[in-house]
């Protein structure tokens, strides 16, 4: 008996070879030891010759048909291996010739020039897909003058670029060529709107309100007085 790494146990191996009706042909037992595949093997090489091809027909015809039949998926399989070796191989020479990760990333906005927005470490999982390595200088750089760092990785704290006071705001970076206002161009329709004065503002002429008709104004008791009198 033999000792079994798989089923933590000492004992044997029956190998059974049945036909489809599960009647049995063969039975071969070997130590615990001894894996599936290997008792396999073993039990159809000794009852090949006497089971497995008893129902090969007779002519030639057939066999030849047979033995093509058997040259054909050999052919697909052989073809299929080399196929699956030559995957594999492709993926572990990737995995060995993989790029290192950058030690610096900078997110980018959207639009033209696509402007930074946030620096991340090379690692952080929170960039975007819009983003661009960066060496350690520049990321110091963009950090200096006002980059928003990241939350996640602080790439600020392990630079060592002191973080801005809360309530300051970094100075606005210059616009790229050709997004600058000139005098005489036109203000956008949401700065349009606020230049101009608010209705109820003194610039704007004030409106009278329209008199009320003669029978809805106040009289005075002297008025009413001499009224009646004419009327009487």
């Amino acid at each position: 008996m033999t000792h079994s790494p798989h089923k933590k146990i000492n004992g044997r191996k029956r190998h059974l070879l049945t036909d489809t009706l599960g009647l049995l042909l063969a039975v071969l037992v070997t130590p615990a030891s001894v894996t599936d595949r290997d008792g396999a093997r073993s039990l159809l090489s000794t009852a090949v010759g006497r089971y497995v091809f008893d129902d090969l027909p007779e002519d030639l015809p057939r066999l030849e048909t047979l033995r093509v039949w058997h040259t054909l998926w050999l052919t697909r399989i052989n073809a299929k291996i080399t196929a699956v070796q030559q995957r594999q191989a492709e993926v572990e020479h990737g995995r060995r010739h993989r790029p290192e990760p950058p030690e610096w990333t900078v997110e980018l906005g959207i639009g033209t020039g696509r402007p930074p927005i946030q620096v991340h470490a090379g690692d952080c999982h929170m960039a975007g897909k819009r983003r661009r390595p960066i060496g350690r200088d520049e990321a110091r750089r963009l950090l200096a003058d006002g980059l928003r760092p990241c939350t996640h990785c602080r790439p600020d704290t392990q630079l060592d670029i002191p973080a801005l006071p809360r309530g300051t705001t970094p100075a606005p970076r210059p616009l790229p060529q050709g997004h600058q206002h000139h005098e005489h161009s036109p203000l956008p329709r949401h700065r349009r709107s606020q230049t101009l004065t608010p209705p109820h503002s003194s610039a704007w002429p004030a409106r009278s309100a329209p008199a009320p008709p003669a029978s809805a104004r106040p009289t005075s008791t002297a008025t009413a007085a001499a009224r009646c009198a004419s009327g009487a």
